[in-house]
């Protein structure tokens, strides 16, 4: 998906990592996604819905993959997972 300027974003932003990294990181500790609220206190974030805007961000990216309308359907990709390693 191109950007806003015509140009595809190729680096997820430093919060945006940092999502990525809590989602890993939640997701092998409890063995299931975190919420968004995980999210929240676990990446020191304001609201929800800075936490929709980055993950639709890391989806665009094909870094996750988000199922509407399921709670905790956050998946990792390949990708997201080969980028949170490096």
């Amino acid at each position: 998906m191109n950007g806003r300027y015509g140009y595809r974003h190729h680096d997820p932003c430093a919060r945006c990592m940092r999502i990525l990294t809590a989602i890993s990181e939640y997701t092998v500790a409890h063995r299931y996604p975190p919420s968004y609220r995980d999210i929240m206190r676990i990446a020191a974030i304001s609201s929800q819905s800075v936490v929709r805007y980055h993950l639709e961000a890391l989806q665009n990216r094909d870094l996750v993959t988000l199922m509407p309308n399921r709670p905790r359907s956050i998946v990792i990709t390949y990708t997201g997972i080969e980028a949170v390693k490096a």
